[in-house]
């Protein structure tokens, strides 16, 4: 893949990861090879998004039952939610 076919920002990130590791969002074509590099530390395959402004959760669940999730921003904004 070519990165000047490519519409900006994308985001970059191991095939088989989870959550934000070696996740890089390229705002340029001159970020590129740097986020392919992070990438590929973690996983031989990487993968490219089309970049969606917003907030990502991850929520992982262990068994069975009902658990309280709590995300956090990076303003010190806090929200809290359950899941049955």
């Amino acid at each position: 893949m070519r990165a000047a076919k490519l519409r900006w920002p994308v985001v970059v990130k191991p095939a088989s990861q989870g959550s934000t590791i070696g996740v890089t969002i390229v705002r340029k074509p001159a970020q590129w090879r740097d986020a392919l590099a992070l990438a590929h530390r973690y996983d031989v395959d990487a993968m490219v998004e089309a970049y969606i402004p917003g907030r990502e959760v991850t929520v992982s669940i262990i068994g069975r039952g009902t658990c309280t999730c709590i995300g956090a921003s990076g303003r010190g904004n806090c929200c809290a939610g359950r899941l049955l």
